[in-house]
């Protein structure tokens, strides 16, 4: 029989407190410029090389960009409010998130009632709190009565209120399919802004992909432009470039399923 060591509950700060005292402790200021490192590990636990150079911008409330370029692969998303979208060689391939981007979400919000209302979308139940114990942390467990890890939940360190993991879908026993998670690590401090330098992204217990932060900027000037899904999405739909021939379309086409096993 499998035993846990469960934290003395007494009196537990509920969710939407939790969530308001987390976005004091992130601090974020009203621009962020944050360029990271993107590594991807294959099965065996390898990176095998596969490291991209990502240039992360906030704007808050609700703004931010994602670019990732390289030789062999040209990634930009954007995301404000509600809507998303992703482009892959300067065409549009999706309007809607990857489960791994949303590692933003306990970031770019201004709002509590916003966040909770996407944590809401994504299955956590901010009415339910617990305490639990995560590496050696004590934690308020958002969504779930610890040690329970059957449904979507969010955990954030009792002392300091950053977010140490996100347990974004939980295992399915009857399908098969392993536990989506994303850990928050190394916090550090900017000024009155704290960022982790270290983001894991986990199916079940094998590391599938690591955001390593190497820089920050607080408040630099971004462009309009820089965020302007709609502006963007106009641009895609009337490009200035002759229709591409079948060779091209064969390599976008390629492109696009390696961004899929990459990042879906």
């Amino acid at each position: 029989m499998m035993l846990f060591s469960r934290p003395t509950d007494g009196y537990v700060m509920g969710g939407p407190h939790a969530l308001q005292r987390m976005m004091e402790s992130i601090n974020l200021p009203a621009s962020l410029l944050v360029r990271q490192k993107l590594i991807l590990f294959d099965s065996t636990g390898s990176s095998q090389g596969l490291e991209y150079d990502q240039l992360v911008r906030y704007r808050l409330p609700e703004q931010y960009r994602s670019d990732i370029e390289s030789g062999e692969l040209k990634r930009v998303y954007i995301a404000s409010a509600d809507s998303s979208l992703t482009f892959l060689d300067d065409r549009v391939v999706s309007t809607s998130d990857t489960w791994m981007d949303h590692y933003k979400d306990v970031f770019f919000y201004r709002s509590r009632e916003r966040l909770e209302a996407r944590l809401r979308k994504n299955g956590v139940d901010v009415s339910v709190t617990s305490l639990g114990r995560f590496e050696g942390k004590i934690a308020l467990v958002i969504g779930a009565k610890y040690p329970d890890e059957s449904r979507p939940q969010l955990w954030i360190e009792k002392e300091g209120f950053k977010p140490l993991r996100w347990i974004f879908r939980p295992a399915n026993t009857a399908s098969g399919d392993p536990a989506l998670e994303i850990r928050y690590t190394q916090w550090q401090n900017h000024f009155r802004t704290g960022y982790p330098v270290l983001m894991d992204f986990l199916e079940g217990d094998r590391l599938v992909c690591r955001i390593q932060v190497e820089s920050m900027e607080l408040n630099p000037g971004f462009s309009e432009r820089v965020f302007d899904l709609q502006g963007l999405q106009e641009a895609m739909r009337h490009p200035s470039a002759d229709t591409p021939s079948e060779t091209e379309n064969s390599d976008i086409k390629k492109k696009i399923d390696e961004f899929r096993k990459i990042f879906e």
